[in-house]
């Protein structure tokens, strides 16, 4: 009985020292809990166009129209943000005014969902754009890259419908 009281206590006192080691390594942990694993300062892409510029491996005259197409779609991206920003402190004033109008309320969604959309066909529009600066062996990698992406996104997007796994 002696025996068995002293495998329990060792168990015991392994378990505190494990405990408190790891309660350690958590308190001296850099990165803040809801950072992504691989953050963007751990990144060797200082912009979001270098990692395409990289991977795709563009020349110096692809990456100077690159370069301009990027200021295009930003620049276009800037105003219709600036847009729906107006629009929507619009909609949350109207919402939480005491003479709440519906149909004007309706409206103003109307003109964030077709701003919404524009931001995105514009999206679409710059990824065509970029496509049509690679040449054929480029094309076939960005294919892959933005497949891999696609993929990628569908899977972390929630759905209703349960995935046959």
């Amino acid at each position: 009985m002696k025996n068995k009281d002293r495998y329990i206590l060792v168990a015991v006192v392994v378990l505190i020292v494990l405990n408190i080691f790891s309660w350690g390594l958590l308190w001296t942990q850099d990165r803040p809990q809801n950072e992504r694993p691989l953050a963007k300062k751990e990144t060797t892409f200082s912009r979001p166009g270098n990692f395409l510029i990289k991977r795709l491996g563009f020349s110096e005259t692809q990456i100077q129209e690159f370069e301009k197409m990027q200021k295009q779609h930003f620049t276009r991206l800037r105003k219709f943000d600036q847009q729906y920003k107006l629009l929507r402190d619009e909609y949350i004033s109207l919402i939480i005014s005491p003479d709440f109008e519906s149909q004007k309320a309706d409206s103003i969604f109307r003109e964030m969902t077709l701003i919404n959309g524009m931001i995105q066909k514009a999206n679409w529009n710059h990824f065509l754009d970029i496509y049509q600066l690679c040449d054929e062996n480029q094309k076939k990698e960005f294919r892959k890259l933005f497949t891999m992406k696609n993929k990628r996104h569908n899977k972390d997007r929630y759905s209703p419908v349960p995935r046959n796994r």
